[in-house]
């Protein structure tokens, strides 16, 4: 008797307005792929912290610089055409060195960008994509199958490489899809 005095109106009548207060908001509750938490609204691909991963594609020249010039000289003539013909593609850009780490295989190499793009959001600059580049000593974190890791891992120095992956800013983790040599696709 002392509740009734307190809600007039039927509990069915207050239970869908309270719903109806909260749909809005609910419609924004999302699931995120890495990690399989609940999220409140949309996650912004620009954002640093930014926990959703969208793919992007580089091309650019592993290890550009050499120790030595006799080896300059050695891989001149048998990656020189093939880096020629990646820098040329891209007007003779480079956008940034950045530094791959493959924790699997304790390896580390330089990355010469040549060419950078998100495909699935093409209002995302280079500047964007590589806001963390310099801040920790690993630009991108490379994850993925064996093969792929490999393949980057023993190019040899000056061999131009096409990466596509999936990059979540946050963790600065790139997982491979697909990695290429530039100049050898299948004929």
């Amino acid at each position: 008797m002392g509740t009734r005095a307190f809600f007039p109106l039927p509990r069915r009548v207050v239970l869908g307005a309270a719903v109806a207060a909260l749909l809005p908001f609910l419609a924004r509750v999302g699931w995120t792929q890495p990690a399989g938490t609940l999220e409140i609204g949309p996650d912004n691909p620009a954002d640093e912290n930014a926990r959703s991963s969208f793919e992007i594609h580089m091309s650019g020249v592993i290890n550009p610089a050499l120790e030595s010039a006799t080896e300059a000289e050695e891989e001149a003539e048998t990656t020189g055409e093939m880096k020629a013909e990646a820098i040329k593609a891209n007007g003779g850009k480079r956008i940034a060195t950045v530094t791959l780490c493959m924790a699997t295989l304790h390896e580390r190499a330089q990355f010469e960008i040549a060419e950078l793009a998100a495909p699935g959001y093409p209002q995302l600059s280079t500047g964007q994509i590589l806001q963390k580049v310099g801040k920790w000593t690993c630009d991108f974190r490379l994850m993925g199958v064996a093969a792929l890791l490999s393949k980057v891992a023993q190019s040899q120095p000056g061999t131009p490489l096409k990466i596509v992956g999936m990059y979540q800013q946050r963790d600065q983790r790139l997982q491979l899809v697909s990695v290429e040599i530039v100049g050898l696709e299948k004929q």
